[in-house]
């Protein structure tokens, strides 16, 4: 399996990977490491390889950079910020995390079946809304990716999924109804 970025700073709270820029990992979407840590992508960002070099404009469209000036995206660094959640074993998730993800762990796409033991815990929905949305404001659009792409993977019983997810949800958010509908609305309730 092939991965999809590679870790270049950790923080407590968040780490940085860098990847490629034809496969940056979707907002919201769950990657686990090499070592089984599991995280979520909350944004992305791009840099330049050489420290201290100030990128120029040059008025042209993406197209006729990439004929005409190719090197310019090859001084470019592609990477996206993750949070550590939790770990994966073979049939269960441990949330809230106790281990230091390392510089140079390698991120991978989450399977199907990972992410289904994932949505069983409804903590997820806990560490989800204590993401701060201050620094992270895309958030609540992260979470009804998150919601849509799980709920549209299941082949049946989706009645039951909107209730049990939405329900905690809702126990979560207590009175704050406009975070509330905002989710609703998105995952077309």
């Amino acid at each position: 399996m092939k991965h999809i970025g590679e870790v270049i700073t950790v923080r407590s709270d968040v780490l940085v990977a860098e990847g490629e820029r034809s496969a940056l990992p979707p907002l919201g979407t769950i990657l686990k490491s090499d070592r089984g840590v599991l995280c979520l992508v909350v944004s992305h960002s791009i840099d330049n390889k050489i420290p201290g070099r100030m990128p120029i404009a040059y008025g042209k469209s993406i197209e006729q950079l990439e004929r005409e000036q190719p090197q310019v995206f090859a001084l470019m660094k592609w990477m996206f910020q993750a949070i550590p959640f939790g770990t994966l074993s073979e049939d269960s998730v441990e949330l809230f995390l106790n281990k230091v993800v390392e510089i140079h762990t390698l991120l991978f796409e989450t399977r199907k079946e990972e992410r289904d033991l994932v949505f069983k815990e409804l903590r997820f929905f806990d560490f989800l809304f204590s993401i701060d949305k201050s620094v992270f404001p895309q958030r609540d659009k992260i979470i009804v990716s998150l919601v849509n792409a799980y709920l549209n993977d299941l082949l049946e019983v989706k009645e039951d999924e909107y209730i049990r997810i939405f329900s905690y949800i809702s126990k979560i958010l207590r009175n704050d109804y406009q975070t509330l509908k905002y989710i609703m609305d998105g995952v077309g309730i």
